[in-house]
């Protein structure tokens, strides 16, 4: 990308964000973002990097970083600009700028007002954008940013030339010029050429002429580049296409995935609440034969105690008429009821028998019918 080889860089990038879209690593996929909306970004693709970076923006939103999420609001406030949606670069701007003054890092927020100084002067407001340039060059001269400082220079330039101070404005374009020169920048250089040269248009006319020339030159150098870039687009919409239906493909997959694991879960789930009902149901036929066999039970202990009663006073007063005791009269009336009461019971369990049989002749001939 610095070589200026952008399909090529396209290529590597694109392999990197694939890369990173599998493993899932959001840090990792926000920083691929990032680079994939600043490569489309200088080669004015903006929609592509403008969708690239909103998606950087929403994965740090989750992340909470905020020198990260400075970067992106700031290169989404480039996009914007660039695109004349002048209220969204200028939004952006300003969040990136207040992230960078909050935690600290004032020399990057120097650049950020940069940013907006370029976008107050698009808008025609001059004085914020003078008044933030003031603030942000003498942060940019301190930390020695140069490339950023031969930027606010020239923006600097531009709004005394706006304000017709002839002199300032030679100043600044010049201080751009030099350092813009110095670090290779021919962008910069190109453009204070060009407004050095309506500066000194009356003044200095001869020294006009030769930065006149020199923008031409650099201008033709910078056209040749353009139009390398422009060749290249055609590999480069190849390649995007190609991820594209990649990313589709993938988003299949997924589906798929997801559709195959939620009707397992539905099984499983309805597995769980059959073998729930099958355990509640064994519960209750448990609980069921378990009163059943209580009742039983205890029928049975009550049932002996009651035999036991009459067959003790009958068998005490039989032992009493061997021994010839007197009374014999009422021994045979005690007798009597005790025995008719165990009668009583005998003919009770006679008729829960004669019931049960009932039952179960009743039940044979049901399933006769």
């Amino acid at each position: 990308q610095c070589l200026g080889k952008f399909a090529d860089a396209l290529v590597y990038q694109l392999k990197v964000y694939k890369n990173d879209s599998i493993s899932g690593n959001l840090e990792n996929l926000s920083s691929s973002l990032n680079n994939l909306a600043t490569l489309y970004y200088r080669i004015k693709n903006y929609e592509s990097s403008k969708n690239l970076c909103l998606q950087a923006i929403e994965i740090e939103k989750k992340l909470n970083r905020g020198k990260n999420m400075a970067i992106r609001y700031g290169l989404a406030s480039e996009i914007y600009g660039s695109i004349k949606s002048l209220d969204s670069a200028l939004m952006f701007a300003k969040l990136a700028y207040d992230i960078d003054y909050k935690e600290g890092r004032i020399a990057n927020s120097a650049i950020r007002q940069t940013q907006m100084a370029s976008i107050y002067y698009m808008l025609d407001s001059i004085d914020l954008a003078k008044k933030n340039l003031e603030i942000a060059i003498p942060e940019l001269e301190k930390v020695q940013n140069l490339n950023s400082l031969s930027i606010a220079y020239n923006q600097m330039g531009n709004i005394y030339l706006k304000l017709n101070d002839l002199n300032n404005a030679y100043k600044f374009y010049l201080d751009a010029y030099n350092i813009a020169t110095k670090i290779g920048n021919n962008n910069t250089v190109s453009k204070t050429c060009l407004s050095l040269s309506k500066v000194l248009e009356k003044s200095q006319p001869k020294k006009a002429l030769e930065y006149l020339n020199h923008y031409v030159v650099l201008s033709d150098s910078l056209f040749q580049v353009e139009i390398s870039n422009q060749l290249n687009q055609y590999r480069i919409k190849y390649e995007t296409a190609q991820l594209e239906h990649e990313n589709i493909e993938k988003e299949n997959e997924n589906k798929k995935i997801v559709f195959i694991s939620i009707t397992i879960l539905i099984f499983m789930i309805l597995a769980i609440i059959g073998l729930m009902l099958v355990i509640r149901a064994k519960m209750k036929a448990q609980k069921i034969t378990n009163k059943i066999q209580n009742a039983r039970n205890e029928f049975f202990t009550n049932i002996t105690h009651e035999f036991r009663t009459p067959m003790t006073v009958i068998l005490g007063l039989a032992h009493r008429l061997k021994k010839n005791e007197a009374n014999q009269m009422d021994a045979g009336e005690r007798i009597e009821r005790q025995g008719e009461r165990l009668l009583n019971l005998i003919n009770s369990l006679l008729d829960i028998s004669k019931i049960k049989s009932a039952e179960i002749k009743l039940e044979t001939t049901n399933k006769g019918e």
